[in-house]
């Protein structure tokens, strides 16, 4: 300002005063008194700018590296969370990070699997609805209830007996397999000898005999004895030979029991069975 006004010499400024009083300015004096308040105006608002500044960026206690990166427009437009309010809004941030990771890793390629097709229903009650066969048995000789006995498909002898209402006290049947399946019109002869050239409805003279025959691999020793030539010994070496080697294979090996010769197992071949 001192270059703007150089102090005025003696006579200059006797001149001046002289000057001054027959006209000075108004203006000039106006723009002296604007410039000095200017001086005094600029730096105190530049010093209020950076402090209003530093209080914003305390006001608003966010971590550093987020600070730096987001523009000082935004960080004067927050509220002042607090401390504990800055860890919620970064817990928050670090939750959504992890549920997107997720997400992603999850989903995969996004091909759809296709679901198998499950059986149709109506087919699997077809299967299972049709009626059970049923066999119809005649029973005859030493039983409690003799005659026709109805069974399921699949019975065995013990059935019909059991049918039958049992055989009677004292009855034979050691000459019945009663593990034998049945068919449907057969009949069977308890504790008696069947007619001379019988045959059953539905069989052959072949399986009404077959029915009659002694199992040798079943057979108990009372069964054995009552066979012709087959004594209590020779009863008690069949069963002998059985539990040395097992079940027999064929009526033929009875020629390797002791006791039993080739007239012995002619008269055995017709009666027993394996």
């Amino acid at each position: 300002m001192s270059d703007l006004f150089p102090p005025r010499s003696s006579e200059t400024r006797a001149t001046g005063e002289d000057a001054a009083t027959e006209g000075s300015s108004p203006a000039r004096e106006r723009l002296r008194e604007l410039m000095d308040r200017a001086e005094d105006v600029h730096p105190a608002d530049s010093s209020e700018s950076s402090a209003e500044e530093n209080a914003r960026e305390r006001r608003i206690p966010l971590p550093r590296w987020l600070r730096e990166r987001l523009p000082r427009s935004l960080l004067g437009a927050l509220p002042d969370p607090g401390r504990a309010g800055c860890f919620g809004v970064v817990a928050v941030a670090v939750l959504g990070c992890a549920v997107f990771a997720v997400t992603w890793n999850s989903g995969g390629s996004g091909t759809p699997v296709p679901s198998r097709a499950l059986p149709t229903v109506e087919r699997a009650a077809s299967t299972t609805t049709s009626p059970p066969e049923q066999l119809v048995i005649s029973v005859v000789g030493k039983v409690r209830e003799p005659g026709l006995v109805t069974l399921e498909a699949g019975a065995r002898v013990a059935d019909a007996l059991r049918a039958a209402g049992g055989p009677r006290a004292g009855s034979d049947t050691l000459a019945l397999n009663l593990a034998r399946e049945l068919s449907d019109g057969e009949q069977l002869y308890v504790g008696i000898e069947p007619p001379e050239g019988a045959e059953r409805s539905g069989g052959s003279g072949a399986d009404s005999a077959s029915s009659e025959t002694l199992d040798l691999n079943a057979a108990e020793e009372e069964g054995l004895k009552e066979l012709p030539g087959v004594g209590p010994v020779t009863a008690g070496a069949i069963l002998r030979w059985r539990s040395e080697h097992g079940e027999f294979d064929s009526v033929e090996q009875l020629s390797e029991v002791d006791g039993i010769g080739p007239a012995t197992l002619a008269r055995l071949r017709d009666l027993v069975r394996v």
